[in-house]
């Protein structure tokens, strides 16, 4: 696969276009959500049992209730690793101390990332690799995907 430097960036910012669609309150309910990780960052997701993305998403991570049915897709080895539940609803700096970095401007720490949701493992699976989760997911662009999933998508990408 060839990664061009802008891609290849934004994942590693977790950043992606703001234009990403987005399930409409008309559309089918929330029935759950993806994060990212990379392999530096996925043993931290794990030991705070806490899931976190840019501000960016902060939205849409406000829209976790506890109960939804999460994933975490690794892109480092390009696994889905599931399924997690919300063990609260998704917040603005749950842990203000997690994935901290210092800001460019003020250099006071701050998390890269602050929209957050904790997290407990509700079924204990093995990953998924990119190829049996990828067709079940809404593509926006060639390889990237929405983050909200519906219903029918939770359930595909289970079962």
């Amino acid at each position: 696969m060839v990664v061009n430097a802008h891609h290849h960036r934004l994942l590693l910012e977790r950043r992606v276009p703001q234009e990403v669609p987005r399930l409409s309150p008309h559309e089918q309910p929330l029935g759950g959500f993806i994060f990212f990780c990379n392999d530096e960052t996925m043993p931290e997701d794990f030991e705070r049992c806490l899931f976190g993305l840019p501000r960016s998403f902060i939205d849409s991570v406000k829209g976790i209730r506890k109960g939804l049915p999460l994933f975490l897709y690794n892109y480092s080895n390009r696994c889905l690793h599931g399924v997690f539940e919300a063990s609260s609803d998704g917040g603005l700096n749950i842990e203000p101390d997690a994935w901290i970095n210092k800001d460019a401007r003020s250099g006071v720490d701050v998390s890269r990332y602050p929209a957050q949701v904790r997290v407990r493992i509700r079924e204990n699976r093995a990953p998924l690799e990119e190829d049996a989760f990828r067709p079940v997911l809404f593509h926006y662009e060639a390889k990237k995907f929405r983050l909200e999933l519906s219903m029918s998508e939770v359930l595909a990408t289970l079962y």
